[in-house]
């Protein structure tokens, strides 16, 4: 659809001028790797196409040859978003497999459950461990949520043990994932590639071969085995900086409500900005976790880098023994972290109290169910404005006619809500006027400003209600490092962060 058009189509809905609800997911849709295309508008180095193999071929009576050209797809998940930063707007149509996979945002199996998933579904004994891992979630999740009122040493205990059978699940449920069998085909991103890192006599640029780190560590995050869960975590930070670094980032759009700097946290992968007025001693303490996170990861990379031309065996081994090193290490950084969240729980202006405007509260209620019923026209409108062939994913703009036909559809089925809106619209501003005569911040304000710092009021407090579960899981003391990861992961998946529409082949 042409800008003017998208415009139009959208232009009945700007009644107030208010900025519509934060409450998104992100359109940066997921990562794409060898063979993939970047962000619009972003030149990006050219990734290596991995020349992947199939699995089929070893057995030729089962396939003919076009099927041996089939490629498997897997989708990376994006980017986690740092605390409390405002989400890009939801995409108008969303893959059908995100449905399933949206839950699984930040597991360590989602690349290889995204394949399966892709390509048909799970055999019966993938969909029972699944469920089986998902039922255990549940359960030990609500465990975690009571500890954030009512934390007891018992309980604990008996957490602990249930946390460490989850991890257990979720690792053989990876592996599970992506390992073919007998006519089942093989799902793992490294199987057939033909290239590796530091190859001699490459003549690939220094930001090419950067792309090609970046693309080997994202896939170790989920299919290299010797990695420790910790590791593999890190690994997720380690590729937002390489991201960053290539312009190629799609953690969102910069918070309206705090500066744009952050630092990675506990749990790993998680991000916080911090109070300007921090006491001098736990600034000191922050950067020294920051800097040892830093070597835990220059390590890793260097050791997967180095690695990538040994044979797969010597490189699990090697990776093993570099995750026994590790390991110590990462239990002082939780230890590090948890004298920090008590400290900072101290530190009034590490949680800051939205702001709320000077209107009644009565119109307040009014003004937030007019920009929802905003928002959930919006929506209506994206949705309306995409092709068909969009819906069932093919990647096509609409013609002229298309995108004038969409238009004229939208405001003939929602011609009713429009009107409504508008009328809704002036009412409200006849009665804002109304309040500020008769309120001294009336005296010194417009409508349009009082309207304004209600907006910023409202998305503020959206913003702190949306990242709830984010920032217990980071910041709430008393917690151990297990129930932090479960509830680090749900928060994560409540954000609803992205509708699959790109992907990386793997072989089928």
């Amino acid at each position: 659809m042409s800008a003017t058009l998208k415009s139009s189509a959208l232009a009945a809905l700007v009644l107030l001028g208010a900025a519509p609800l934060v409450r998104g997911q992100a359109d940066a849709g997921v990562t794409v790797l060898p063979g993939g295309t970047g962000s619009a508008g972003q030149a990006r180095p050219t990734p290596r196409d991995p020349n992947f193999l199939r699995d089929a071929q070893h057995f030729p009576g089962l396939a003919n040859q076009t099927s041996l050209t089939e490629l498997m797809p897997v989708y990376f998940p994006a980017t986690v978003p740092a605390l409390e930063t405002e989400l890009p707007s939801a995409p108008a149509v969303r893959d059908p497999i995100w449905n399933e996979l949206a839950g699984e945002a930040n597991e360590l199996f989602f690349a290889p459950l995204s394949s399966r998933l892709a390509k048909g579904g799970l055999d019966r004994r993938q969909r029972e461990r699944l469920e089986l891992y998902r039922r255990k979630r549940t359960a030990a999740l609500a465990d975690a949520r009571a500890a954030l009122t009512a934390p007891s040493a018992p309980a604990a205990t008996v957490a602990a043990a249930a946390l460490d059978e989850l991890t257990t699940l979720a690792d053989g449920l990876r592996r599970d994932l992506y390992r073919g069998g007998f006519l089942v085909a093989d799902a793992d991103w490294n199987q057939h590639r033909n290239w590796r890192l530091g190859d001699p006599g490459t003549k690939r640029t220094a930001q090419e071969l950067l792309a090609d780190e970046l693309a080997v560590l994202r896939a170790a995050t989920y299919y290299q085995e010797g990695l420790s869960a910790p590791q593999r975590q890190l690994l997720r930070e380690i590729v937002i900086e390489l991201a960053a670094a290539l312009g190629d980032s799609d953690s969102g759009a910069a918070s309206d409500f705090a500066p744009d700097e952050t630092v990675f946290f506990l749990p790993h992968g998680s991000r916080i900005r911090l109070p300007v007025d921090l006491p001098a001693s736990l600034a000191d303490r922050i950067d020294a976790l920051t800097t040892e996170k830093r070597a835990l990861k220059r390590e890793l990379r260097d050791a997967l880098f180095t690695l990538d031309r040994e044979s797969e065996s010597k490189r699990e081994r090697a990776l093993r023994d570099l995750a026994a090193q590790q390991e110590p290490h990462f239990r002082a950084l939780e230890v590090a972290a948890e004298t920090i969240r008590r400290e900072l729980a101290a530190v009034s202006s590490a949680h800051p109290v939205a702001p709320r405007s000077t209107l009644p509260p009565e119109l307040e209620q009014r003004l937030e169910t007019y920009l929802r019923n905003k928002a959930s026209l919006q929506r209506v409108a994206r949705q309306q404005a995409q092709p068909e062939a969009a819906k069932g994913g093919a990647k096509k703009e609409p013609s002229a006619e298309a995108a004038r036909a969409a238009l004229a559809a939208f405001e003939a089925d929602n011609r009713t809500r429009i009107a409504a809106l508008a009328a809704e619209a002036r009412a409200l501003r006849e009665e804002v006027a109304r309040v500020a005569a008769h309120s001294p911040a009336g005296a010194t304000k417009s409508v349009d400003a009082l309207l304004a710092d209600f907006a910023a009021a409202f998305k503020q407090q959206q913003l702190q209600a949306l990242y709830q579960d984010y920032r217990a899981a980071v910041l709430h003391p008393g917690l151990t490092h297990a129930q932090r990861e479960l509830l680090f992961n749900a928060a994560v998946a409540a954000l609803d962060l992205t509708g699959l529409k790109d992907w990386q082949a793997v072989p089928e």
